[in-house]
């Protein structure tokens, strides 16, 4: 099981945007097998301050191993390979 907090500012267009893509490519790659919890900044500073968040977006794989996305997540080949998840090797015959 994948966990994720995803830290925004604000429920702008953009916002829900970055939310909705990254739901899909999550969904498409790893089934149910992943939770994901959004934090807007705003209200929840305390949060991104444990984290040690200093500019949003931020996507934060919190398990396993740790891994920290910054800025655009708007591509997924992109995202998926920056957190580990890029393709996996078909087993061999």
């Amino acid at each position: 099981m994948f966990e994720f907090m995803l830290f925004i500012s604000g429920q702008s267009a953009r916002s829900r945007r970055i939310i909705s893509d990254l739901e899909s490519f999550l969904s498409d790659e790893l089934g149910g097998q992943y939770t994901l919890r959004i934090v807007d900044v705003i209200e929840h500073p305390h949060i991104a301050q444990e984290n040690g968040i200093l500019a949003t977006p931020t996507l934060l794989k919190t398990s396993p191993p740790p891994k920290r996305i910054l800025g655009d997540l708007s591509g997924k080949r992109k995202v998926l390979d920056q957190l580990g998840l890029g393709p996996r090797p078909k087993p061999s015959r």
